[in-house]
């Protein structure tokens, strides 16, 4: 019996301290999140197609390949940047990401790709954010376009995307040899 009570104590005790953890867990506020994906134009109404509707004032309609091209999983880095009159998001892919990019772009100038996001704290806002055309082959693996949202949502966009970890030491010399 006594060997029962101790048992009972030892699981009262996981299960007390199990509550408390998670309780503190569920006061933080939750990270910002963001989905990307980014679709080719189609080149015909075809099956593995569908339609959307990019930009909320003047809305373009496009036919655009469902399998996305690049996604969240292909982003090193995201920022807002400077940009001629206003803002840009600037996206930087992995070398997948960026093999992909270099492959589409080269084959397609003159095409549009669409860009979605969802985003925000729950995530909340989904939405497709702009239709930039391919003007030239892209080898490098950075894409940076004008977004149809504001600065403070551009800002959460790149957020919640992947920053690339800069590894070395903190006085900027790593890559140097002395």
């Amino acid at each position: 019996m006594d060997i029962a009570l101790r048992r009972f104590n030892l699981y009262l005790l996981l299960a007390l301290t199990g509550l408390a953890g998670s309780a503190c867990q569920s006061s933080k506020s939750k990270k910002v999140e963001t989905t990307l994906r980014i679709h080719t134009e189609a080149r015909d109404e075809a099956s593995f197609t569908r339609t959307v509707k990019v930009f909320k004032d003047e809305t373009v309609t496009m036919i655009i390949n469902e399998m996305p091209l690049l996604s969240d999983a292909d982003v090193v880095d995201a920022q807002v940047v400077e940009a001629l009159g206003g803002f840009a998001i600037q996206f930087k892919f992995n070398p997948m990401g960026r093999w992909q990019l270099d492959k589409h772009t080269g084959i397609n100038i003159g095409r549009h790709y669409a860009i979605f996001v969802l985003f925000g704290k729950k995530p909340s806002v989904a939405r497709w954010i702009a239709a930039p055309i391919i003007s030239n082959r892209i080898a490098n693996g950075v894409i940076i376009f004008t977004p149809d949202c504001t600065r403070e949502e551009a800002e959460l966009i790149v957020q919640g995307l992947p920053q690339e970890q800069k590894e070395g030491k903190p006085d900027g010399s790593e890559g140097r040899e002395k």
